[in-house]
């Protein structure tokens, strides 16, 4: 069984919601261990309206905290800003950490849901849940610690230097769309490749005629000009917030010179 495969059972048998964050390019050059997109992303329909909310600043923030923690070695139950509980469990490879399993996405009891979000949390049940959470992640976490040893048996990653182009670039598209509302940059996606970000930045001019940062507009851009026709209630600077951009002048300027229309013109128009 692949491990997404795995994950996805686990969370329709225990009800609890699952992610890795990924900080080891492994997880990029094998495919078994390759996960469905949103397996990368805290998912519940409360934390993808948390992410909207803000353009993913505080859920963003919150976890390079917890990442900063797992780095020590050591699992631990914690609380996110806005009141959801998880299990955070490192994962081992090659003497450091190659990614951090979540497993929870619960509010308390007495727990209540920011303005923003309508909908319902999945609720605590019974008094054994930090012990079903931890159960849950750490075999989770034992799995894939198994599977990432037998990889390193296969002599997987000795093979990562043979990769072609082409494994980067979809790789570098992939990053832009899981990570476009976060501050990231070249260097990010170069150290969870494993490569040099001078060379990945020559095979992205290479073979998409852009570099890293136009395609990162770009895909901003895209997501804006969505939200300016969908999202009529939306501020100017509510959408660039949410797409990305840290200054909503920055955003215009960079609409304006893309589209040759305003945000405001544009909604207009539409």
């Amino acid at each position: 069984m692949l491990f997404r495969d795995l994950m996805h059972l686990m969370e329709k048998e225990k009800k609890f919601a699952v992610s890795l964050d990924v900080c080891h390019p492994v997880f990029l050059h094998c495919g078994e261990l390759k996960l469905a997109p949103d397996q990368y992303l805290h998912h519940i329909p409360f934390c993808r309206a948390a992410k909207q909310h803000d353009g993913n600043r505080i859920c963003s923030g919150n976890k390079k905290r917890s990442r900063i923690i797992a780095g020590h070695g050591h699992c631990f139950c914690g609380k996110c800003p806005f009141g959801i509980l998880e299990f955070a469990a490192p994962i081992r490879f090659e003497n450091r950490t190659a990614a951090v399993l979540y497993v929870g996405g619960l509010a308390e009891q007495d727990w209540a849901a920011p303005d923003f979000f309508h909908g319902e949390a999945p609720r605590l049940a019974g008094k054994n849940w930090r012990a079903e959470l931890r159960e849950c992640a750490l075999f989770l976490r034992q799995t894939l610690e198994m599977e990432l040893r037998a990889i390193a048996l296969r002599g997987g990653m000795n093979k990562v230097k043979r990769r072609d182009e082409n494994f980067y670039v979809q790789n570098c598209l992939a990053f832009i769309n899981d990570h476009y509302q976060e501050n990231i940059a070249l260097a990010d996606l170069a150290d969870l490749l494993g490569v040099n970000p001078n060379y990945l930045g020559g095979v992205l001019r290479k073979n998409l005629h852009s570099t890293f940062r136009e395609q990162l507009t770009r895909k901003r851009l895209e997501e804006a000009e969505i939200l300016l026709r969908l999202h009529p209630g939306l501020s100017i600077g509510e959408i660039a917030f949410k797409c990305g951009f840290g200054d909503s002048n920055y955003f215009s300027a960079q609409f304006h010179r893309k589209r040759g229309l305003t945000p405001t013109a544009f909604r207009k128009k539409r």
